[in-house]
């Protein structure tokens, strides 16, 4: 059984739910409650418009956390490591192995779905702390 309500409505608005009525051929309480179901579906995305915002800005703030740390570690291992000398094949062999190495590991984290820096600070994972 549906619920009765009485509202008032300003005479310019009147007019146009009458015109609305007579245009489209349905009754005023239809018209008022497909607009209210209209209404509270946009308050219910804006809510979860607002939930998914704050976890986008999550995100991001993790991505610069894990920008910064990759870039004071390249600034760090650029700064204390020697340069490879011109001609030094074994050093330049060991080199491209072990590049070779870091390729590997990072496609399988990246293929395995690893969450390598959460492994790394000791952090709970993603699914974790949800």
């Amino acid at each position: 059984m549906k619920q009765r309500y009485q509202l008032y409505l300003s005479p310019d608005r009147s007019r146009r739910l009458e015109n609305l009525c007579l245009r489209k051929g349905a009754a005023r309480s239809a018209i008022l409650e497909a607009a209210l179901d209209a209404y509270l579906d946009k308050q219910g995305a804006n809510e979860l418009d607002d939930r998914l915002g704050k976890r986008l800005q999550r995100m991001e703030k993790d991505q610069a956390v894990i920008a910064e740390a990759v870039g004071l570690f390249v600034q760090h291992y650029l700064t204390v490591t020697a340069q490879v000398p011109i001609g030094d094949d074994v050093a330049e062999t060991v080199g491209r192995e072990r590049f070779d190495g870091f390729k590997t590991r990072l496609l399988q984290h990246i293929t395995g779905g690893g969450e390598f820096t959460y492994d790394a600070l000791n952090l709970n994972t993603p699914q974790e702390s949800a």
